[in-house]
């Protein structure tokens, strides 16, 4: 016999959020959204030797989004998780999180280039916070060891984007950043830099004239 039940599961969204007179001139929009999900699953076998099992899951999540004067856009978004499982062969738990945040802008090119570049600047800079954790409960000694985790492992990322035009030609760079590490075990863990030039021409659709062919 299997059973899921889903509640609470709602959310809250925030939009078009007045602002205070005296801070206009620096802030043009606020929004937002805040959630609670929360599943659970239960299943029991009857027969010789009956058993129950089931699964908890719950997520908080959470954003922010600031708009900022001449085009600055900041952003948030992130989440709490969590859960149990209850097995016969041991009971276990997780947890987890993940947070990003996002600014981006377009802002004028420097009095100097702007004989060059036909376009504003776009830049994109994320920061990225990752993490899970996992443990599991021994059914003999669980009094004695507690929750032994398994898995805990984090990631977090850095990245940087800035792309403009030169004549009908788009062209930028990217930098990424990031670091893993594993705190269980052998605590193994890497780190990895990118960097990368790219260009793409623009070229505008139009129509031959007729008897080219």
């Amino acid at each position: 016999q299997q059973r899921d039940v889903s509640w609470p599961s709602a959310a809250l969204m925030l939009r078009d959020v007045p602002i205070p007179e005296a801070m206009k001139q620096y802030l043009t929009s606020v929004g937002g959204s805040f959630g609670v999900e929360r599943t659970r699953r239960r299943e029991e076998y009857t027969g010789a030797v009956q058993q129950q099992r089931g699964v908890t899951d719950w997520r908080y999540p959470l954003s922010l989004q600031l708009g900022f004067a001449r085009g600055f856009t900041l952003s948030y978004r992130g989440s709490l998780s969590g859960g149990e499982t209850l097995d016969p062969t041991g009971d276990s738990e997780k947890g987890g999180h993940q947070h990003d945040l996002t600014l981006s802008a377009i802002v004028r090119a420097p009095e100097a280039w702007r004989t060059r570049l036909t376009a504003p600047i776009s830049v994109f800079l994320q920061f990225t916070d990752q993490n899970q954790r996992q443990c599991r409960y021994n059914p003999i000694l669980a009094a004695a060891d507690g929750c032994v985790a398994f898995l805990d492992v984090g990631t977090r990322n850095a990245n940087l984007k800035l792309e403009t035009e030169v004549s009908d030609i788009t062209v930028g760079s990217s930098f990424s950043f990031v670091d893993r590490a594993n705190q269980v075990g052998t605590r193994a863990g890497s780190s990895q830099f990118q960097f990368q030039l790219y260009g793409r021409f623009n070229f505008t659709a139009g129509q031959m004239p007729a008897g080219t062919f």
